[in-house]
């Protein structure tokens, strides 16, 4: 699933990042990579609020829609 299918306030992890590689370079500087563990904050008109490393990160639709994600089981933001 992409970031926009993904459940809110659940912890999830990336497993693929479908851009540019200078995009995938500037999100990895962000602490948004390939196996991160994030959790959506936020998800509105197709723009997404999440947590990573206790920040805030909002990401535009494109963006969102290029991180695949799994779930991870039991696991919630607190």
């Amino acid at each position: 699933m992409n970031l926009l299918e993904a459940p809110l306030g659940e912890e999830i992890r990336i497993t693929a990042i479908h851009a540019e590689p200078k995009t995938i370079k500037h999100l990895a500087a962000l602490g948004v990579a390939v196996g991160s563990r994030i959790t959506i904050f936020e998800a509105q008109w197709g723009a997404s609020v999440i947590y990573v490393k206790e920040s805030k990160l909002a990401l535009d639709h494109a963006t969102s829609k290029s991180i695949e994600v799994e779930a991870l089981e039991g696991a919630k933001h607190e």
